[in-house]
C-alpha cells in the first residue's frame, strides 16, 4: 500500500502462502500474482507483467528471513529458504530495476555466512573462520549488488518510528542503478524517546489506531 501511495503502478506480485494469496487475490485481482519465486525465470516474470526489461523501475521484496534470524539455526544460504533470497538477488541482478527495495530481519545484520554454535566457541575451540565472523551474509549479498552496478544503503528501522502500532525492527536495504548514491528512509516522524517524536506527535499505539479503523460486521447469507 505504501508504494502505490507513493504513485507506482504495481504490475507484479509473487507471494508462496496460500493465505497471503488469497488475500492479494481479494483486494488486487488486476495484479499478475506468481507462485513460489524459484519457479520462474526473469522472462517469464517480465512477460507475466507485461513490461518489457528496460521499463521496471523499481523491484520490492522481503526474502524468506528464518535462516538469518537470531531465532532459528541461521544458516544463511544453507538453509532452502536462504537460497530464495538469493534467487531474489539473481532476479534483481537479470531484471535490472532502476531502484530496490529489500526488507529482512535484525539478525541479517549479524548473521554469518556459516554459523557456529556457541557451545562450539570459546576455550578449546579454534578461532572463528572469515565465514563464521559476524555479518558475512549481509556482505557477500552487498557484494553481488555492487559487482552488478549498484549502490546500496542499509539501515535498521523501527516501524512505531513511523506511524506504525507496533514494535517491529526490520533491516532495509535501498538500491540505486543510476550511478548516484543509494538514499535512506526518510527521517521518522515519530519518536520512542518519552514517547513522543520531535515535531510533538506521539507513537502510534494499538488502541489509537483501532480508534480510527470503521468496525465492519458482516452477516453470513441464509
Amino acid at each position: 500500500m505504501g508504494i502505490e501511495a507513493a504513485g507506482f503502478d504495481i504490475r507484479l506480485a509473487c507471494e508462496f502462502d496460500k493465505y497471503c494469496r488469497q488475500t492479494i487475490l481479494l483486494n488486487r485481482p488486476n495484479t499478475a500474482l506468481l507462485g513460489d519465486i524459484n519457479d520462474y525465470s526473469a522472462a517469464q516474470i517480465l512477460a507475466a507483467a507485461q513490461l518489457d526489461a528496460a521499463s521496471v523501475d523499481l523491484m520490492v521484496g522481503g526474502p524468506p528471513c528464518q535462516a538469518f534470524s537470531t531465532a532459528g539455526k541461521r544458516k544463511a544460504f544453507n538453509d532452502d529458504r536462504g537460497n530464495a533470497f538469493l534467487k531474489f538477488i539473481g532476479l534483481a541482478i537479470e531484471l535490472q530495476p532502476r531502484f530496490l527495495v529489500i526488507e529482512n530481519v535484525r539478525g541479517l545484520l549479524s548473521c554469518p555466512m556459516d554459523h557456529r554454535p556457541h557451545s562450539q566457541r570459546g576455550p578449546g575451540f579454534p578461532d572463528l573462520s572469515l565465514d563464521e565472523m559476524k555479518g558475512g551474509a549481509l556482505n557477500f549479498v552487498l557484494c553481488l549488488l555492487q559487482k552488478a552496478g549498484y549502490s546500496c544503503s542499509f539501515n535498521l528501522y523501527n516501524s512505531a518510528n513511523f506511524g506504525t502500532p507496533q514494535t517491529r525492527e526490520r533491516v532495509i536495504i535501498i538500491c540505486s542503478r543510476d550511478g548516484s548514491a543509494a538514499p535512506f528512509c526518510s527521517l521518522p516522524t515519530r519518536s520512542t524517546a518519552a514517547m513522543v517524536s520531535p515535531d510533538g506527535k506521539p507513537l502510534k499505539t494499538q488502541s489509537r489506531a483501532y480508534k480510527a479503523t470503521p468496525i465492519l460486521i458482516f452477516q453470513k447469507s441464509a
